[in-house]
């Protein structure tokens, strides 16, 4: 057990922080900031767009609400683009993307866009809604265009983020004069400014500025306090156990809780005994109870038979919060001073779920509680900031703790950009965006390194050229379905239609990640072919599976279709490249040799897998059940 003590922010100024003050005043095109949860970084954003227009990039829905609600109580003119508003215009009869070209031509205010919103703008597809729009307008119209909680893009998103730099940067370096006029790209980030390092290196002197948070502990020494201490206890328990023994007294005293998982599925299994605790013993209404994860957002109650509602944004009614990692990331719930928590993937996943709870309230913070449980998802192995954790005694500044446990997180570069190269290397063929490529991105990135041949496609460009010279379909349809991988900038599963039988008769229906259905529930009682439904005759939680089962899964490759069965993503890509080395030596040409060859130095180098979707047809994968 330690302690995490009270820390805050003092003023540079009357109203903002050093970082706040930097991401206001920094001349430099691109601000890379660091800061803990709750330092304000999305704060000054809110000011910033009292004037001015703010292109706000979020990873999640739930965190896109709750900077929603903050501009609204501020205030500030928002809007959120994401998978909501999509379906409510669509409802209303209007064209998503004709509304949103509309929303850019605000002289202020704040655009809280998901990644997907983004991407969808940047490869075009608004030109098939009838919209004259693209990446230039947020360029042209926005002031500020930032990437909140930053650490957690992924490979494909940083091919986005690199592209969107260098537009900034190119704009900056091409127009010297008049700078205040011109766009500002931002990265804020839980975790330490120098994850990023590796842009302020790429980059000439005076495009890129890294800055951390000043923060200062102890009650009362801060202008503006953060958290107040919070006291992080290891429990070698699961989260039920630790619930079970400590929920009931902690809702006596009135405390306001949060429950966060690192699976929906070990949720699931435990959801009636939670209920048999919170209602039963603990005398809550299940209606005081919420689920947030990526797939109960889509009904106002859970999916389980528990009677707990599901949704995004918790409501005053709610004496318990469960969550998975969709909550971990700068959404603030007030009032909340305790938290159970699975220990997370790594270190900057913790601290944020820590940094939920003792925050600033209408500007009074409280001591918290946070205990951290074994996770559901870890199978028996001790991560490196779960041993440093159970190690750790005494009261830590937060800026220690940060030492203690880092790395926080360990991006790997390497595939990022090699990711990131084969998402410019798809933008260039494409009719709506290659122009950004081909003549503004390119040309700057070849200018800002001096070099006349700068080619971020890599070897997915030069597969493309050979594909042209040789003979071989599977080559080429191969390389179609990549492309258009990469245009799904989450490289998320394919998604299902299902529908589970509730305790009081009624059906519950909407979208779920495939792959979770195949290895996580038994088999559907029923296919409605007509509308492409999976039936289930029961609630979710008496369909799981107790473990997870393999599944087959079918990929494209320049060979033709290679299937395997695997529990894992990991696990496919070595069966698949195994599969492919074996299929390659059945060539005689040594020139095909050479081209499956360059392509398996492509997927080991990316990752990239591409499903193949006429295989896998949606319906048929009730038979492996």
């Amino acid at each position: 057990m330690f302690t995490i003590l009270a820390h805050g922010v003092n003023h540079v100024n009357s109203h903002f922080s050093f970082a706040q003050d930097q991401l206001i005043l920094q001349p430099a095109p691109i601000r890379i900031c660091g800061a803990p949860t709750g330092a304000g970084k999305t704060r000054v954003f809110l000011e910033i767009a009292k004037h001015q227009l703010v292109f706000f990039v979020v990873p999640t829905q739930a965190l896109a609400r709750d900077i929603k609600n903050s501009a609204d109580q501020a205030g500030v003119w928002a809007e959120v683009w994401d998978y909501q508003q999509t379906k409510r215009l669509l409802e209303e009869k209007e064209m998503p993307w004709v509304k949103r070209k509309g929303q850019l031509k605000q002289q202020q205010g704040i655009i809280v866009a998901t990644l997907e919103a983004l991407a969808n703008l940047t490869i075009g597809k608004p030109v098939f809604q009838g919209a004259d729009t693209g990446i230039y307008d947020v360029l042209w119209r926005a002031k500020h265009i930032v990437f909140d909680e930053a650490h957690t893009l992924n490979g494909r998103a940083f091919g986005l983020v690199h592209l969107l730099v260098l537009l900034v940067v190119g704009y900056h370096h091409k127009q010297r004069t008049a700078v205040s006029e011109l766009p500002k790209l931002s990265l804020l980030s839980a975790t330490h400014s120098n994850l990023f390092k590796s842009l302020q290196e790429e980059l000439p002197e005076g495009y890129v500025a890294l800055f951390d948070e000043e923060v200062v502990s102890g009650n009362g020494v801060a202008d503006r306090p953060i958290h107040g201490n919070v006291t992080v206890d290891w429990q070698d328990k699961s989260l039920l156990e630790v619930a079970g023994k400590v929920m009931p007294g902690l809702l006596d005293q009135g405390e306001r809780l949060l429950l966060i998982y690192d699976s929906l599925a070990q949720f699931t299994m435990d959801e009636a005994r939670l209920e048999a605790v919170l209602v039963k013993q603990c005398g809550l209404r299940p209606e005081e109870v919420i689920l947030i994860n990526g797939q109960d957002k889509q009904t106002p109650y859970s999916w389980g038979g528990s009677g707990f509602e599901g949704g995004l944004e918790p409501k005053s009614k709610h004496r318990v919060i469960v969550g998975t990692s969709a909550v971990e990331m700068g959404v603030n719930f007030a009032g909340v001073n305790v938290a159970l928590i699975e220990h997370g993937v790594d270190a900057a996943a913790l601290l944020q779920r820590v940094g939920r709870v003792a925050r600033n309230h209408e500007g009074q913070v409280q001591d918290g509680k946070v205990y951290v449980c074994r996770s559901s998802v870890s199978r028996g192995k001790t991560l490196s900031h779960v041993g440093k954790l159970q190690g750790l005694t005494g009261e830590y500044e937060i800026n220690d703790l940060r030492q203690q446990l880092a790395p926080l997180r360990e991006l790997h570069w390497g595939v990022a950009k090699n990711l990131g190269g084969a998402y410019w290397s798809m933008l260039s063929r494409s009719r709506s965006t290659g122009r950004v490529v081909q003549d503004a991105a390119l040309p700057i990135l070849r200018t800002l390194s001096g070099e006349s041949e700068v080619n971020p496609g890599g070897y997915l460009n030069r597969l493309h050229l050979v594909a042209k010279q040789v003979d071989n379909w599977n080559l080429r349809d191969w390389l179609k379905q990549v492309d258009k991988e990469l245009q799904d900038v989450r490289g998320f599963a394919p998604s299902v239609r299902v529908r589970f039988r509730m305790p009081n008769g009624e059906y519950q229906q909407g979208e779920y990640d495939e792959d979770w259905v195949r290895s996580r529930l038994r088999e559907a009682d029923r296919f409605d072919e007509e509308e492409g439904v999976y039936i289930f005759e029961d609630a979710r939680n008496l369909c799981l599976r107790e473990k997870s089962r393999a599944i087959g899964l079918s990929f494209c490759s320049p060979r033709g279709t290679i299937s395997v069965e695997v529990r894992s993503l990991r696990e496919a890509k070595v069966q698949y490249l195994a599969k492919l080395r074996n299929l390659q030596g059945r060539f005689e040409s040594e020139e095909l040799k050479k081209v499956i060859g360059d392509a398996i130095q492509f997927v080991e180098m990316t990752g990239l897998l591409v499903r193949d979707r006429k295989v896998e047809e949606p319906g048929e994968f009730n038979v492996v059940f």
